[in-house]
């Protein structure tokens, strides 16, 4: 984004990544708002956890459905699976 941004352009490894389903593209903003903001044990960013959706949900006076935490906290086990270790 940061990329596009100061471009224009859209990352060449962007250019052929699929499109979000229908419907889930306030999910994944929702994602990277909580993905930006995490925290850091000082060695690794912190995990996702249900006090950041709480807190997620009370300052953005949302209400996360169940499968839309299931969604964000696999979205954030992907990226943990996929950081270079």
């Amino acid at each position: 984004m940061s990329y596009e941004r100061q471009t224009g352009r859209k990352h060449p490894k962007l250019a052929s990544a699929p499109s979000l389903p229908h419907g889930t593209g306030m999910l994944w903003a929702d994602f990277l708002r909580l993905h930006h903001t995490r925290g850091s044990n000082g060695m690794a960013p912190n995990r996702i956890g249900f006090r950041e959706l709480e807190a997620f949900e009370s300052v953005s006076e949302i209400k996360f459905e169940a499968w839309e935490i299931d969604a964000i906290l696999g979205a954030d086990a992907a990226y943990f699976a996929a950081r270079p270790k």
